[in-house]
């Protein structure tokens, strides 16, 4: 009688101790997913905020691009204005 009382008081101490460091660990597990899913939700909302400037930013160049020809035309001609630009700066007049 008494070993099955000693068995049975050291089978509680062993589970009591058990659901304690379990109990623990789930509640760290928890506060870092808690943490987590904060710092993905700072995220998310930040690529919301860009995406929609991103958006803004494709219907302004589209507009630009309506209003003056194609993208790669401007650029072009901006490019070769610049560079007709600095050859004319270089060349020194002759005496």
């Amino acid at each position: 009688m008494l070993d099955e009382l000693a068995r049975s008081d050291i089978f509680f101490l062993i589970t009591g101790i058990t659901v304690i460091v379990v109990g623990f660990a789930v509640l760290v597990v928890l506060w870092i997913l808690i943490r987590i899913l904060f710092e993905v939700r700072k995220f998310v909302t930040r690529v919301r905020r860009e995406g929609s400037e991103i958006i803004d930013d494709v219907s302004m160049l589209r507009s630009f691009v309506k209003r003056n020809g194609s993208f790669a035309g401007v650029l072009l001609r901006r490019f070769v204005n610049t560079k007709e630009a600095s050859r004319k700066k270089k060349r020194k007049p002759r005496n």
